[in-house]
């Protein structure tokens, strides 16, 4: 999703209401700031991680890195 993406739907909502992500393994967390990252997009491979994954956290299709 992109900013513009999300802006459009954000629109739909009143303005003093929460945005929430997921929590990590369970419950739900607030945003606390947003951060800019680098990313591969559609390499997870687990049901329990998300499809993204961070750049650091290694690389595309590489089980081990």
């Amino acid at each position: 999703m992109t900013v513009n993406d999300l802006i459009e739907k954000l629109r739909a909502y009143p303005g003093d209401y929460r945005v929430v992500v997921p929590g990590y393994e369970s419950g739900i967390d607030d945003i606390d700031e947003p951060k800019l990252a680098s990313i591969y997009l559609d390499v997870g491979e687990e049901s329990w991680s998300g499809p993204h994954m961070l750049a650091y956290e290694g690389r595309p299709g590489c089980r081990r890195c």
